[in-house]
């Protein structure tokens, strides 16, 4: 196996991925989108959007792969940075740079690689657009035209990158192995921790400036039933797939972060309950248009969701405080049946 060569301005490309915020930064659509459209296009079981950081490349985005992160050493993404144009492997049992790879060898059995080199809006050199297939292919001149496209996609969204405020704030305030801490290693989002600090602020800022701020505890119904059913690798598949829908629905300012189990925590800055209330309900219809497709499963799949807002008026709501109401809320959205959202503002309309 040959390691990629060390480019000089690996320093230089450190210093622009620390600036753009994105080494071990949350799980965003906005990424998930290409990849999985480029996965259909091309029809390959894996496609990655690789950072390729210090000793480690860590996968931005992910599509037909568990692993976050594998070390640089063994990366094809290494190589392809190193050049302008396109990397591609048609066969990596046939390249003496590749054929003992442990990524050849073991899991994920890579016979086919092609990547494109991602730059920074500065043009340094930040990872790749990768595809991989389990089986040797040939690759065109069309093809490799069409991934520069979807490439260009992905620079383009480094460009307008911008996560809501308090993230920023979060994120800089913290080096690459603690931001690395705050993430939920099955789903790529805040974990709980981190989701609780960022709600702290968002609380603090909306009553500094007086502006509406609201959540959703959202619940999967009959998780266990799940997971007793089809197993824990569908159940976790599910979370996954949970957490993109959630994702989807969002605006680049909202935060999403994973509680625990079954149990997720978006915040919605500047919405007031009411707008809360449109976003829970918009999620439910868009888990019920179809089953998640889990390997050979077909699971169907609801959600209970808790919404509150904070009180702009008389005592200040606290980010306990908060939480306790939307908890009280996803509790009776369960009484009601399950599949539905319940608004702290239909509670009280209902005393």
């Amino acid at each position: 196996m040959l390691e990629a060569p060390i480019p000089d301005n690996d320093a230089e490309r450190s210093a622009e991925i620390e600036r753009l915020g994105l080494m071990y930064s949350p799980a965003e659509d906005r990424f998930d989108r290409i990849t999985r459209l480029a996965k259909t296009h091309f029809g390959v079981p894996i496609v990655l959007i690789s950072i390729v950081y210090e000793d480690v490349q860590w996968f931005k985005s992910a599509q037909g792969l568990a692993a976050c992160e594998t070390g640089r050493d063994v990366s094809f993404c290494g190589h392809a940075i190193l050049q302008d144009g396109p990397f591609i492997v048609e066969n990596p049992l046939d390249d003496d740079r590749f054929r003992d790879n442990p990524l050849v060898l073991g899991e994920p059995k890579v016979r086919f690689y092609a990547g494109i080199p991602l730059r920074s809006p500065t043009g340094i050199m930040l990872g790749t657009l990768c595809l991989i297939d389990h089986k040797s292919r040939p690759f065109h001149d069309e093809q490799i035209a069409e991934l520069r496209d979807f490439a260009a996609l992905v620079e383009a969204e480094f460009y307008y990158r911008l996560l809501s405020a308090e993230q920023n704030v979060l994120i800089q305030e913290n080096d690459s192995l603690k931001r690395k801490a705050m993430l939920d290693g099955l789903t790529g989002l805040w974990n709980k921790p981190a989701i609780e600090e960022l709600m702290r602020r968002e609380v603090a800022l909306c009553h500094r400036e007086q502006k509406p701020f609201s959540v959703l505890v959202i619940d999967v119904d009959h998780f266990k039933r799940i997971n007793d059913t089809y197993g824990h690798p569908v159940g976790d598949d599910c979370l996954k797939q949970v957490s993109q829908k959630i994702k989807s629905i969002l605006r680049v300012s909202d935060v999403v972060g994973r509680l625990g189990g079954d149990e997720f925590l978006v915040l919605l800055p500047s919405a007031n309950e009411k707008d809360g209330k449109t976003v829970a309900d918009r999620l439910i219809r868009r888990m019920g248009e179809a089953p998640m497709q889990i390997g050979e499963y077909r699971v169907f799949v609801t959600l209970s969701i808790g919404v509150a807002a904070v009180s702009l008026t008389g005592s200040g709501t606290t980010a306990d405080m908060l939480l306790e109401r939307a908890d009280k809320t996803l509790y009776e959205a369960k009484n009601r049946g399950r599949n539905c959202s319940v608004a702290a503002f239909e509670l009280a309309s209902a005393n």
